[in-house]
């Protein structure tokens, strides 16, 4: 008589065969047997998609981008990168001990993510500042938090819709109502 351990599928990292009519999912996909690390993401084939996420050691394939979450990015990143912050400019993944803030444009599809388990991924490694931008009714919201090292979580400093001036991590202002406008560009 069979025992149930018999009908135990295999748990291993290989690929199931395609249900009738579905495409299976490219090798590369499946994660190592000790799981995906951040350095393995440059080891990626050419076709893997290019906005993809490491969370937890497993990749997180991103919805494309919307307009008001590229030009809230392109513009935080004028506003508070004055020069590179890296002699490298060829990396791709930084120590987390070399981040003095990261930042998060919250989408409908990450909501979650971005919301909860970045932030507490953050903390746990050290982050000491986080930022999150929002979109609410097409205007970016900008919340501030700062790390409380002996919880190793994240207290809301400050929530910004029009203008934001703080002094931490670095003295910077910054004009949260145009965050989401796109900069408007005269030939030279």
């Amino acid at each position: 008589m069979p025992s149930d351990s018999d009908n135990i599928p295999d748990m291993s990292a290989e690929p199931l065969p395609p249900v009738s009519g579905e495409k299976a999912l490219p090798r590369w996909f499946y994660p190592p047997v000790d799981g995906w690390y951040a350095e393995d993401l440059d080891r990626l084939p050419p076709e893997a998609p290019r906005h993809i996420e490491l969370i937890d050691g497993a990749l997180v394939v991103m919805a494309p981008q919307t307009i008001f979450h590229v030009t809230v990015i392109n513009s935080l990143w004028v506003s508070v990168v004055k020069e590179p912050a890296m002699a490298d400019l060829s990396l791709t993944w930084l120590d987390p001990a070399d981040v003095v803030l990261a930042v998060e444009v919250q989408s409908p599809d990450s909501e979650v993510r971005d919301t909860r388990r970045k932030p507490q991924l953050y903390a746990e490694a050290g982050i000491r500042h986080f930022w999150r931008v929002e979109n609410n009714e097409d205007r970016a919201v900008l919340w501030t938090y700062n790390l409380d090292p002996a919880n190793k979580n994240y207290m809301a400093t400050g929530r910004y819709r029009d203008k934001m001036k703080v002094s931490e991590p670095f003295p910077i202002e910054i004009d949260v109502d145009r965050l989401h406008r796109p900069y408007k560009f005269k030939p030279s």
